[in-house]
């Protein structure tokens, strides 16, 4: 098929534009990179022409961005007007689990929807667009658990583990993320998904850990050898104002912030039935994920 990406060279973009090549795609992209604006109504009709399926994965990831909401929720109302009049025979929208907000148990594609961040809160309005559209077009939503591989955000979570930074709580509440190539094989496998249309699904790795365990693990394969430190929540959040204040005043951004450290204790449990009923299942557990992104990292010399 003919497939528009777009955040075509963002992080989960670039790995996805390889793997749909290699499995005979055409592939157009569409990024910031490429001096390319998803707020541009022009550039998303010129983008989707002669176009089989459109995956969204254009995102503005920062909180405090002026743009958030334009980018992730207007933009991505352009690419849905845009394929429709277009005729785009699929539209694949990439959303995050934390649209569903604070979780007790485990969630599934039914638990309501329940931003706390803005972040979340313009996931959560840009799902809403793309399924007003399922009766136009045909359209999936895959929400994504936290994301992890060789990026700037866990290149920098990893040295502040290697520099002894503690645990934020007990690491008692559950900890599912899922490995950036299982989430680009989802993608690849939901483009092929005919009776999917209209659906919303739930991505991860199967199971999952308690956040101690995912410290326990990477502590591990960096051959660091004493026990896990751990530090109180209200004591970590008032460390995370000192460090965001500091931030502010130096220049530059830290991932040490309030809404970070709120993030860190909450649970992330889900269920991932519904796509393995599909067909999809995850090939990393949590160890083999975090195995591959260090080997990765070290290769890259990016950390010690």
């Amino acid at each position: 098929m003919n497939v528009l990406i777009t955040g075509s060279g963002g992080f989960v973009g670039k790995r996805l534009v390889v793997a749909l090549n290699k499995k005979g795609h055409k592939i157009k992209e569409f990024s910031r990179e490429l001096e390319m604006d998803v707020r541009d109504a022009k550039q998303a009709r010129e983008a989707v022409k002669g176009i089989d399926a459109v995956v969204h994965l254009a995102a503005e990831l920062d909180e405090n961005s002026p743009d958030l909401f334009s980018i992730n929720v207007d933009g991505t109302k352009n690419f849905l007007e845009a394929s429709t009049k277009a005729g785009v025979g699929k539209f694949i929208h990439l959303s995050s689990c934390g649209v569903m907000g604070k979780l007790k148990g485990r969630a599934n594609e039914k638990t309501p929807v329940n931003p706390e961040t803005k972040y979340e809160e313009s996931k959560a309005k840009a799902e809403k667009a793309v399924l007003s559209y399922q009766e136009i077009m045909p359209v999936m939503v895959l929400r994504s658990a936290l994301v992890y591989g060789n990026n700037k955000y866990w290149r920098k979570i990893v040295r502040f583990i290697q520099r002894g930074f503690p645990l934020v709580g007990g690491g008692k509440n559950s900890w599912q993320m899922i490995y950036v190539n299982d989430l680009v094989s989802a993608i690849a496998f939901a483009i092929d998904r005919e009776e999917s249309s209209g659906e919303i699904y739930i991505v991860a790795e199967d199971g999952g850990k308690k956040l101690r365990a995912v410290y326990e693990i990477i502590y591990q394969e960096l051959g660091i050898k004493k026990t896990v430190g751990s530090i109180p929540y209200p004591v970590a959040k008032i460390l995370s104002y000192f460090s965001l204040l500091k931030s502010k005043i130096l220049g530059g951004k830290t991932i040490l912030t309030p809404a970070h450290v709120k993030r860190v204790v909450r649970e992330r449990n889900y269920s991932i039935e519904k796509i393995k009923k599909l067909g999809w299942k995850p090939k990393y557990s949590t160890e083999q994920g975090i195995k591959e992104m260090l080997k990765e990292m070290k290769e890259e010399k990016l950390i010690g």
